[in-house]
């Protein structure tokens, strides 16, 4: 049994009219012309669904699909989980309802609220802080895009350096509001709620940015000289 490239995806969809559509995973392998995937329920138990065609697919399945195709399926939440980590969870609720994987945050409980860098119940007690850090940072920066929940533009220390990471990486970024606690230039196409970001993802055709890749004013021009190595003496 041969693997069958994300694009089948486009035209073909794992459906099991008895259970609720969650989401898909990438092809398992192809028999004839029936596709079996291994799907997940809203439970998060999974099963081994057979494809269908995506004419007996809802608009919503056939959107979920086509983002899927695109490699648009995994996004990174980040923000002040000190101070909004209850924002940041109904965000990833939003995200996962609508068969989006979130990679990062993992967990979803704190265990002491308050504290400089707090941890989620889901972290190792082995590690310490900048272990922790650190691999965040990997599941940040290996989804297709992050977002930034940022209630009123507060984003928080911790979140700066992450969304520096990022931009040195160009990586495509999104806020829920303009950052008031970073001086960091974000235009106006940047800024989406949840619910919007959601309609993005799940758009034919549309594909993530990095913030300074296309404008052309003075910010934009620096922040490209920078990522090339153009350093101003000025």
């Amino acid at each position: 049994m041969r693997r069958v490239h994300r694009n089948r995806l486009a035209t073909l969809i794992a459906i099991d009219p008895a259970v609720p559509f969650y989401r898909s995973y990438p092809p398992c392998c192809r028999t004839a012309n029936k596709i079996l995937f291994v799907g997940q329920t809203q439970d998060g138990q999974a099963r081994r669904l057979k494809c269908a065609p995506v004419t007996v697919c809802s608009a919503a399945q056939r959107s979920v699909i086509a983002s899927l195709a695109m490699g648009l399926d995994t996004v990174a939440v980040i923000g002040s989980f000190r101070q909004h980590n209850d924002v940041v969870q109904q965000v990833c609720t939003i995200l996962r309802n609508s068969g989006i994987e979130v990679t990062s945050p993992v967990g979803a409980n704190l265990v002491e609220e308050g504290i400089p860098f707090v941890r989620f119940s889901s972290d190792n007690v082995d590690w310490s802080d900048p272990t922790v850090q650190s691999l965040a940072l990997h599941r940040i920066l290996r989804a297709s895009l992050t977002y930034v929940v940022a209630p009123h533009g507060y984003v928080g220390r911790t979140t700066c350096y992450e969304i520096g990471r990022l931009i040195q990486a160009k990586k495509p970024l999104y806020f829920s509001a303009r950052p008031q606690d970073l001086p960091v230039l974000v235009a106006n196409e940047f800024i989406v709620d949840a619910t919007e970001l959601v309609r993005l993802i799940l758009t034919t055709g549309w594909t993530p940015s990095w913030l300074f890749r296309d404008a052309s004013g003075m910010v934009d021009r620096l922040e490209r000289d920078l990522l090339d190595g153009r350093l101003r003496q000025d």
